[in-house]
């Protein structure tokens, strides 16, 4: 994910943006994310994430983690 629209996302009044990217490769899930503060038109974060396919659950709790403290300062 690399970008997004700001113009369109104000329009619609939103005020964060997650772009999510993913593949399973290798018997591993790969999830690339990016979010965005709309008001501020700028990149929060970018990370990828990777985890054995059977790992997902973790994936998604380390995704929430790191959303939370971005928006925060702390821990979810």
């Amino acid at each position: 994910p690399k970008s997004i629209n700001y113009g369109e996302w104000q329009n619609l009044q939103a005020s964060f943006v997650l772009k999510l990217g993913y593949k399973q490769t290798g018997g591993k899930f790969v999830l690339d994310a990016a979010l965005y503060d709309v008001p501020g038109t700028k990149r929060i974060f970018a990370m990828r994430y990777q985890y054995a396919a059977n790992l997902y659950p973790r994936l998604v709790h380390a995704l929430a983690e790191d959303i939370m403290k971005a928006l925060t300062g702390e821990k979810g």
